[in-house]
Order: structure tokens, then sequence, then C-alpha cells
């Protein structure tokens, strides 16, 4: 008690001391995409945390709102870490930049007067109605949404992978893809209609309303087996919406494969055009479809037309929907990389396919290791894949006209809403420990090679192909130059992925993530701080066992699967 006795008045003293132009916050950090974004007129949300010196400020002190140049900003701070004498070590700001706020180039934010008003209304408002979702756009009906899935029942044996090293980057990798034939005798996929069991406002703030809905494929096995969780976050200041989608898979993997996990929207208003970057497509027959597979390939097709692209493509992760009145923009991030996955817009309909049910493959998450393999024990056949997830995301933004769809759409594609503190903050408040500038001044060309080596990684993550959503993020273990042998055979291939035994998958052992995030922001590297999130967004996906809504954890939930060459075929790391 003495202790948070000292710290409590240590931050009264320190308010009092504060004058009205003292600045409490170090500078914002708004992207280049961003800027130009608002330049295009875009009213957008954003995001950036903040590292504070220990002792500069309290809880107490947190401002309840935030000015630029005596404007109000509808944004607000939340405390996301503390420092030993109870003082602010890092503060979340959230909010939404408006179009008449000049956006200055590091802009500084000050404490204002508190809020005389309410929040105001959002524009779009969510409703659960006869079983399912209904969006609203000024008190009208402007979406009805719908989830769909569906499983494969197992009855053919799971073929042993191939060993020859020329077949581990183009087959042995996606073995977890495999065509429902394979699988399954002919139309034995069981088609499940996912129940809403939870309809909650998560959260409620001057920015926005988080909805959180959950629910399962149906009452019995294997749809109860099938868990899902929607989150829409609904901003207050701009028509923007924010959807994650995340599938759990808690079925055994010798019993079922996913062949189908679906998002629609279905729209009482007609479309007339679908656009993306580089093209226009009239919405008045065929719908026009955005499909990647595991290998980061991905193509757009409508009317028998086929635009293909050999690797993973951001530019197409940002559409428009547009009629007369209204354009409606469209972002799904990373959404070539992490595949099989499909995107259908049509004159009426938006379909988010997490797991492509039109692609003819099913996730087959059956182990692929044997017992006789390199470095396996027994421990190692205790688990499985169950508790496997799978995550989606996608933004609507709702303007009057298309340039300014695209701009918004655009934006939230490349997650520039996503700002990161500089090197310069991160010195002077030592919030990521005790940096000192001239250490890196003193090996900058250190420096410039360890970012070459992530960026030759990064480059790595597309030539060996470690892209769908179970690979995506991953590196190989082997990056010796001789190999290894046993018994005359080999089984670590130099630059090669070692797919025998427990050495083919790294995942997030060692937190690679953590690695690259704090290099990145070292290096003031926005690639790759985002190539940390991803690992870690992968992570809490595919190398986490989850588990079920509304039942205790049991003992190995909430671990991580062990490292091997498909992720589960070994005990959970906690």
């Amino acid at each position: 008690m003495p202790g948070i006795k000292t710290a409590f008045a240590i931050g009264c003293l320190g308010s009092l001391c504060l004058g009205q132009d003292a600045q409490l916050l170090p500078p914002l950090h708004p992207t280049e995409g961003f800027r130009a974004a608002h330049s295009a007129g875009v009213t957008l949300p954003f995001s950036q945390t903040l590292p504070l010196p220990k002792g500069q400020l309290f809880p107490q002190q947190v401002p309840q709102t935030l000015t630029l140049d005596g404007r109000p900003l509808p944004a607000q701070a939340k405390i996301a870490a503390y420092w030993s004498d109870g003082s602010i070590q890092w503060l979340a700001l959230s909010g939404v930049w408006p179009q008449d706020l000049p956006l200055p180039q590091n802009p500084v934010l000050q404490p204002g007067p508190a809020p005389a008003a309410p929040h105001p209304e959002a524009s779009f408002s969510l409703q659960q109605q006869d079983g399912g979702l209904q969006l609203h756009y000024q008190g009208r009906l402007f979406a009805k949404l719908q989830l769909e899935a569906g499983v494969v029942p197992i009855s053919k044996p799971k073929a042993r992978d191939s060993r020859a090293p020329e077949d581990y980057d183009t087959r042995v990798q996606y073995a977890w893809a495999e065509p429902v034939d394979q699988l399954s005798q002919p139309g034995q996929e069981i088609p499940l209609q996912p129940v809403i069991r939870e309809f909650l406002l998560e959260h409620e703030d001057a920015d926005s309303l988080l909805y959180r809905i959950r629910g399962n494929g149906g009452q019995d096995s294997p749809g109860a087996d099938l868990e899902w969780q929607l989150r829409l976050r609904i901003f207050r200041h701009t028509p923007v919406i924010r959807f994650q989608t995340t599938w759990f898979l808690h079925w055994s993997p010798e019993k079922f494969a996913l062949s189908k996990a679906r998002l629609t929207a279905t729209f009482p208003q007609e479309w007339q055009q679908g656009r993306n970057q580089a093209q226009s497509y009239p919405l008045n027959g065929q719908p026009v479809q955005l499909v990647s597979d595991c290998s980061g390939r991905n193509h757009i097709t409508q009317n028998n037309q086929k635009a293909e692209a050999e690797w993973p493509a951001p530019e197409r992760h940002a559409w428009t929907l547009s009629n007369a009145s209204a354009a409606l923009g469209i972002a799904v991030p990373n959404f070539t990389r992490l595949g099989p996955n499909r995107l259908s817009l049509d004159s009426a309909r938006l379909q988010l396919d997490s797991w492509d049910g039109e692609s003819g493959l099913a996730l087959d998450t059956r182990r692929t290791v044997e017992r006789d393999e390199f470095m396996m024990d027994t421990y190692d056949f205790d688990y499985d894949a169950s508790g496997l997830a799978k995550t989606s995301e996608m933004t609507w933004c709702l303007t009057s006209s298309e340039p300014t769809a695209a701009a918004a759409a655009g934006a939230e594609a490349g997650r520039q809403w996503l700002w990161f503190p500089s090197r310069a903050d991160l010195v002077a408040s030592k919030a990521m420990g005790n940096w000192k500038e001239e250490a890196f001044a003193n090996n900058t060309a250190y420096i410039e090679g360890l970012a070459g080596q992530m960026h030759w990684l990064m480059a790595s993550r597309d030539h060996w192909r470690w892209n769908g959503f179970v690979n995506y993020g991953d590196v190989r273990t082997n990056w010796s130059r001789g190999g290894w042998d046993r018994d005359g055979a080999r089984i670590l291939h130099p630059m090669r992925w070692g797919m025998n035994g427990r050495y083919g998958w790294r995942n997030g052992s060692g937190e690679p993530y953590a690695g690259f995030l704090t290099f990145g922001l070292w290096a003031e590297d926005r690639e790759i701080i985002l190539f940390a999130y991803d690992n870690a967004t992968h992570v809490a996906d595919v190398d986490v066992m989850h588990g079920r809504f509304n039942q205790p954890l049991q003992k190995v939930q909430g671990g991580m699967h062990r490292r091997n060459k498909n992720h589960w075929s070994g005990a959970v790391q906690t």
C-alpha cells in the first residue's frame, strides 16, 4: 500500500506541475498512405500506441479528450502497460481523423476539456433478427449477413508424404489442402448452417461499438464441433465497419475435413460496377471473383476471362462496389497470402470464403509424420490438430463517390491506419529498454546487414511459397550448408524444407515475431513490423490449440502445437 500511495501522490504532484502548454504525449506518426487517403477526402480510423518515460504520466492524468491546435479530435487514450512505479509505460490511442481537420507531419495532441455532448450515433447499426444478422445504415436495411460451412467425412487413408526433396516445395508442404475425392467418396459433403449462440455488444466507447457474435454449426457432430466468432467494429464518426471472422475446428482430424467456411452479405440495393486498382468489372452478368490458392498464386475471373498472378498481389486486396448514388470500399488485407480463399462480388451479393468452398479442396489435418521418422518421440503422437483456427479480416467503407471509396479501401487494405512510434520516441522514453541513438549511429553496417537478411527472409516467403493460411509466416528450420545424414539418407537438406520428423517448421518457437517487431521499430522499417504482425497472427490461429466456448480449458489448450512438418504432430508447448 505505501508504494501505491506514493505513486498516487507523485501522479497528483505531476498533474499540478504540468502547465497548460506542457507536452504530455509524444508525436503521432501518420503513414504516407493514410496521408494520401486523407488528401483524397477520406475520413478513416487510426491507431498508435505511444511510449512514455517512467514517471511522466500517471493514470489520473490520462486526458478524457484530445485536441489538435485547440480543435477536438474524436479519439481516446487507454492504458496499455505500466512502469513499476505505477506510471504509464504505453498509452494506446485510437480514433478517427476528420476530413476537415488538417493532418500535420507529426501531430502532437493535447488534453482538452471534458466532453459536453454525448457520443454521436453511428451511421451503421447491427441487429439480430429472424435467426440472422442485419446491418442498417441510417435506419434502413443495408445488408443481411449469413454464415455457411461444409465438412467432408474422411473415409480414405492419407497418403504417406514423398521424401524426394524436389517434392517438398510443390506438394508436400501443402498436404493439408487435399482434393476432396482423395478423402471421401463423391457427394459426401455435409452442409452446415451456422447457428447464433451469443449476440453481445462487447465494448462501447466514444470511438466505436464492438459486437461479438458466436455460434457453431448445429447441435450434433460435426456441426457442434465447428465453432465460429464474428466480431464487428462499427465506427461512430465515419461509416466504416471492420469484420473479423474466425472459425475453430474441434472435431477429430481423422474423421472430418473442412470444405467450406463462408460469410455472405446480401444487399437490397443493386450495385452496377465492381472495381479494383487496375480494372472495372460490370456486374450485369457473372460475379467478379478474386481466388487465391495455398501457394500464393491467385487470379481474378469473370465471364470465363481470367487475369492470373504468379505471386501474392497486395494491389488486389482493395475493391469497390458502386451505383449511381453510393460506393462501398472493400478491403481484404493479406488476402492472397492466406488461401485457399475466395472473394466474390456481384450486383446483390458479397461472399468471403475463409476456406474456398468452390476449390474442390478440404482442410485435411491428419498427421503425415511417421513414428520412425527423424527425432520423433512417443509424446509427439499424444495430441492432434484439434483447436486449429482460421481468421479472415475485411473492412467496408461507405461513401458517396467511387474514387473516395477506392482511396479508403486502399488505405485499409494496406493497413495504413496502423501507426508506430519513431526510434527517437523509443530512445527518449526507454519503453523498449535502454536504447541509445549512438548505438545505431555507430553500427550502421551491422544494422543494414541485419535488415538485408530480414528482407531476404521476407522475399524467401514468396520464393519458396510459404503461403496459404497453414504455412504463412513460418520459416524453414535448416539453414546449414551441409545438411544432415542418417543411415546414409539425407534428412535435412541445405536451403530446402526439412520435411521429415520434427525439423520441418519453426512456427512460433522462440517467438520470432518479437524479434522482427523489435528490429522493425529500431530500424523504422514498416514492412518488417507488419511481417512480425502477420507472423504473430499466424501463430495465434494455426499454432495455438484453442479451447471451446463456454467450457473450461483443458490442460493442453492455450499452448502451442509442437513444431513439426505439419504443425500438429506433437505435444503442446506452453
